[in-house]
């Protein structure tokens, strides 16, 4: 439900969401969790006339929300975000964004464990981002992250690389690169192998490096109007190396323990290199209005081991050194116009 104000320079609105515990968040798309309701407040400031005689437009733009757990109707944090852009006359744009939480969050989804909480430390993130004209025909999109979290040695910081090229009226080809650090940070942990201490009570929490670096390459070739093909490519990597370990305790605070988390080999049963290698290839004719041809071709690798220290390179030649899953798709849309059939088996029945 929400009520807002669309028009005018300042604009505002506010908006409440509900889910219980039995809706399947997945119903209508993909929604990470259920169980929830979330209250905010919005407003934002337009300029379409500043001073400045390079810009020509300056918007800024805060919220706050509230959210709370569904069943029980328990409280779970508060949350504030601020930012500001400005579009210039060249059609650049720039943007700096700040947010936080204003007290620890309760996080019940963290334990996996119903009933249980982990209390997240409350933490501030300061980013920016910069956009160049689309219509050149080189152009940029960069940005980044940094995140301070009020727990000792925690912080977060990450940033993104996205150039585009269109080399001519039918071809665009946009490479990207992202990178994200957690360093130090606490989580739930999950054991990937056979830790071979296995006498801990309790929920096992640990302090991990985490690592994810995902590089990709997209291209679009219109052959015509109502034919084209498009290509993506995507390697998503992600490292998680394990520091120490916390049992969970009632009030969601963590408690260190003399846990290794080794399994009988004497390596980490906890550490993890995950990786996902993804191609999707699709060829798409319009043949009519409404009416298409989509034949595509996906290819994709999934790896997950132990060697959390290799480089990115060493990493990429062991992920397609596995055998890669193929599988080719034909989809026929044929749009049928009532009308037309009516009107045509009307006027047979009359000839």
């Amino acid at each position: 439900m929400n009520f807002n104000k669309q028009r005018g320079a300042f604009i505002y609105g506010i908006g409440y969401l509900e889910e219980s515990d039995k809706y399947d968040p997945n119903d209508l798309g993909y929604n990470p969790v259920n169980n929830k309701r979330n209250i905010d407040v919005s407003a934002s400031y337009r300029i379409f006339k500043p001073k400045s005689p390079k810009l020509t437009k300056i918007i800024f733009n805060g919220s706050l929300s509230m959210t709370r757990l569904y069943n029980p109707n328990v409280y779970t944090g508060s949350f504030w975000n601020y930012g500001t852009y400005f579009v210039s006359k060249k059609f650049n744009a720039a943007g700096v964004n700040f947010n936080g939480c204003l007290t620890n969050y309760k996080d019940y989804f963290e334990p996996r464990t119903w009933g249980k909480m982990y209390d997240y430390p409350y933490w501030q993130t300061l980013g920016a981002w910069f956009s160049s004209n689309y219509q050149k025909k080189v152009a940029l999109d960069v940005g980044g992250n940094y995140t301070y979290v009020h727990q000792e040695e925690w912080n977060e910081f990450n940033y993104y690389f996205n150039p585009r090229f269109r080399l001519s009226d039918h071809l665009f080809i946009m490479p990207g690169w992202s990178h994200s650090f957690q360093i130090n940070a606490r989580g739930y942990a999950y054991p990937f192998g056979e830790p071979a201490d296995t006498s801990v009570n309790g929920i096992i929490f640990g302090r991990r490096n985490r690592i994810d670096v995902t590089s990709s390459v997209s291209l679009d070739y219109n052959i015509t109007n109502r034919m084209n093909i498009t290509f993506r490519l995507r390697h998503y990597r992600s490292s998680v190396n394990y520091k120490s370990f916390y049992t969970l305790q009632d009030n969601g605070s963590l408690t260190e323990i003399a846990y290794t988390g080794l399994d009988s080999d004497g390596k980490s049963a906890y550490n993890i290199n995950y990786n996902a290698f993804t191609i999707d290839m699709m060829y798409r004719w319009v043949f009519q209005p409404g009416s298409e041809i989509n034949l595509v071709w996906k290819n994709s690798i999934f790896t997950s081991d132990e060697h959390v220290a290799d480089g990115y390179f060493s990493n990429l030649r062991n992920t397609l050194a596995n055998g890669p899953a193929n599988s080719l798709s034909l989809k026929v849309i044929y749009w049928l116009d009532y009308q037309s059939i009516k009107k045509l088996v009307s006027k047979q029945k009359n000839a």
